[in-house]
């Protein structure tokens, strides 16, 4: 009886623990399913489940400082990372999420720190080698950053968020037809993502605020859940206004091209009682424009408060 007794006990404890495995595979699967359409609260539920079985699965606890982070919760985001670390200091994509958590909140240093050790065990990861490359940018290093990202897309050509980042360096470091075609190759490769649209649509928007408008529609259309992209349709709207055209061309042309002429103008054969006043020119001159640049932006935004006023009166009233 006693061996039929304990027969029966060990096999119970098996069909629990296969019982429970089935079980984590799902959680996983459906976790995992969840992360790629971005809903990161349900992902986060589902990983909550294969925390209560196994509360020190390094896997689990990364992917759960992954949904935080896209969630907007940094700081348990971090903590979580540190505990999937604890638990598997082999684990890289727990390094990787540390990194994107002390990014964000402005620790650089602690961010390069945090994604060495991921780079040394996958020194070919084309994600890892772009968040040290956005690190150098951070840090003004265009020249640094571009070389880090060529050597991911090496490895990646079509790897979208190296391509997205790579027209955003050779956009900040003058390269404007370079980063142009870029964003032209990364959407013949990925039209369906929406950050990609982004970019383009900030590349645009001081050139032409209807072209950034369109990209930045795209962008919400394909992520409606992005605050960010309903930002951007806005901005793009309200450059398109007569009176930001305006300030935009005051900024432009009535304050650095008549400085010139001037310059040029009155460079020669100034009295030497008036050189110290002359030197102090410069300074004056770019004050007094500062002043009327202000002015004219803080008309230009109740110019454009009013109006979109106007535009809800309408709205209630029709």
């Amino acid at each position: 009886m006693e061996r039929k007794t304990g027969c029966y006990a060990i096999g119970n404890s098996r069909e629990k623990g296969d019982r429970s495995s089935v079980e984590k595979a799902d959680f996983y699967q459906r976790a995992l399913a969840a992360i790629e359409l971005k809903r990161w609260d349900i992902a986060r539920r589902e990983l909550t489940n294969v925390l209560a079985q196994s509360p020190q699965e390094a896997r689990a606890l990364s992917l759960m400082s992954a949904c935080s982070f896209n969630l907007g919760e940094v700081d348990t985001a971090i903590e979580q990372s540190k505990s999937a670390i604890k638990c598997d200091p082999k684990w890289t994509h727990a390094y990787y999420v540390l990194s994107l958590g002390y990014t964000s909140k402005g620790r650089f240093r602690e961010a390069q720190r945090a994604i060495k050790p991921a780079l040394a065990e996958e020194p070919e990861n084309p994600d890892y080698l772009m968040v040290m490359a956005n690190l150098h940018f951070a840090e003004v290093r265009w020249k640094e950053g571009l070389q880090l990202l060529e050597h991911a897309l090496s490895y990646d050509p079509a790897h979208a968020s190296c391509l997205r980042l790579k027209a955003y360096g050779l956009r900040q470091s003058g390269r404007t037809a370079d980063a142009d075609e870029v964003v032209k190759q990364a959407l013949s490769l990925h039209p369906e993502d929406a950050r990609l649209y982004a970019e383009a649509g900030w590349a645009a928007i001081r050139k032409d605020a209807s072209e950034a408008r369109t990209h930045f529609e795209e962008a919400l259309r394909l992520d409606p859940t992005d605050p960010s992209y309903i930002r951007a349709v806005q901005e793009a709207r309200s450059q398109n206004r007569w009176y930001f055209r305006i300030f935009r061309r005051f900024t432009n042309r009535w304050i650095i091209g008549p400085y010139y002429l001037l310059w040029m103008i009155f460079s020669r054969d100034i009295p030497a009682e008036w050189s110290a006043l002359w030197l102090y020119f410069p300074l004056i001159y770019l004050v007094v424009c500062g002043l009327l640049t202000s002015i004219i932006e803080s008309v230009c935004r109740v110019g454009q408060q009013a109006w979109q006023a106007l535009e809800k009166m309408k709205k209630s009233q029709s």
